[in-house]
């Protein structure tokens, strides 16, 4: 049986992000392909910590060896040794990529590890973590992109601050502009194309950045692998509240805001009778309040939310990558009503699955619309759930890639 190695920097077990379900969409895709697959991961950045139970879930899923970096004080040691020794020897380093640190006692773990498993196929994730590869480890190596990292940093520097603002009394008017990203999209660093370029594969998430990363990398094959899920059969009422999933990241706490402020009030003065509920762990500001509206916080299993749900609500408009949240929602069954995104999946189409809106009024109109008709909640939810069977069919043992 072949070889895969995975580097992927957090525990994904149970998955609390969009990108912990697209790790584990590709680690089915290698068992599916008949690999035999060794997860590698650190307790150095992970915003998960790891747990037995995690190592356990991931192991019943059919991944043979999950293997966790623990840095002990030997190794703090000798990390501090070799910075020391770094500054005196080289010369500083201008880079454009935000720093991750990656010490010695990592590289030297994941590089015993790699003659350990002595994978056919390397699966790094997030270029940061490059600097542990000795490229040729395995016969073909591959990265995945996730997101541009310069240009997803330089997005979430400007959201950041603009969210610090809002805190302090100061609304940037970008904060609310459904236009942002046709004004303001930086170039990816020429250091970044330059990681991707040593690797067999570069995949990207979404068919802008696929595009994207094809103009600059000559002699690397890029790969587009949308976000796919599996059908889930809930028995879904469609009469409970609408529901947003907000996940650890600006763009996530951009959007609640987005809706708090902009689209909430107008969906209660025309239903009253209106409820939505936020869960996940994303930050919030002191603006997402309102008559009907509940936090919840991080939630282990959506499944009842879905269950009830008459839609699922995106209002994410900056950002990079694939809003995974969407093809979850279509997975269950309950349609989806998103403000215009590159970011969007190809499954969710106007009209047939949900509703792809340009401003606050009209994301408010529909969002009003389904509240009203329960039919038409159930026609665009069960067409969302067939289409992602079939697409998730299509997507079985990732043959693109890994056939």
């Amino acid at each position: 049986m072949p070889r895969a190695l995975v580097f992927f920097m957090h525990n994904p077990m149970p998955p609390r992000s969009g990108a912990h379900r697209r790790c584990l969409q590709m680690l089915s895709g290698l068992r599916e392909a008949g690999y035999s697959v060794t997860l590698a991961s650190s307790t150095l950045h992970t915003e998960t910590p790891w747990s037995s139970q995690a190592v356990s879930g991931l192991r019943e899923a059919g991944i043979e060896d999950v293997e966790v970096f623990d840095r002990g004080s030997w190794d703090r040691g000798c990390d501090a040794l070799t910075r020391r020794w770094d500054r005196l020897t080289r010369a500083p380093l201008h880079t454009q990529l935000p720093e991750v640190a990656c010490p010695s006692s990592l590289k030297v773990w994941f590089n015993r590890l790699a003659e350990k498993v002595l994978p056919d196929v390397l699966l790094m994730n997030y270029c940061w973590f490059d600097q542990l590869v000795r490229h040729r480890m395995a016969p073909r190596e591959i990265i995945e992109t996730h997101d541009i990292i310069t240009v997803n940093s330089a997005l979430r520097r400007t959201v950041q601050q603009m969210l610090v603002d809002y805190e302090n009394g100061t609304v940037d008017p970008r904060l609310f502009d459904e236009q942002f990203m046709a004004s303001f999209t930086p170039a990816p660093a020429a250091e970044e194309m330059d990681i991707y370029a040593r690797y067999d594969d570069v995949i990207a998430i979404s068919p802008a950045e696929e595009s994207l990363l094809r103009s600059r990398l000559q002699h690397t094959r890029v790969r587009c692998i949308p976000v796919s899920d599996t059908p889930r059969w809930v028995d879904n009422t469609y009469d409970g509240p609408l529901v947003i999933t907000a996940g650890p990241n600006p763009f996530n706490s951009q959007a609640c805001l987005y809706f708090a402020e902009k689209v909430w009030p107008l969906v209660v003065k025309q239903h009253p009778s209106a409820r939505a509920v936020i869960a996940g762990t994303a930050a919030l500001s002191k603006g997402v309040r309102g008559a009907g509206l509940q936090t919840l916080g991080f939630v282990e299993d959506l499944t009842s939310l879905y269950a009830a749900a008459p839609m699922v609500v995106s209002a994410v408009f900056m950002g990079t990558g694939q809003q995974i949240k969407v093809v979850e929602a279509l997975a269950h069954g309950v349609p989806v009503v998103a403000l215009k995104s590159k970011t969007l999946s190809h499954l969710l189409e106007d009209g047939e699955t949900g509703f792809i809106v340009s401003s606050a009024e009209e994301m408010a109109s529909r969002i009003v619309q389904l509240f009203r008709d329960r039919s038409l909640c159930s026609r665009l939810g069960g067409e969302g759930r067939l289409r992602v069977a079939a697409d998730s069919a299509s997507h079985k043992g990732l043959p693109a890639l890994f056939g």
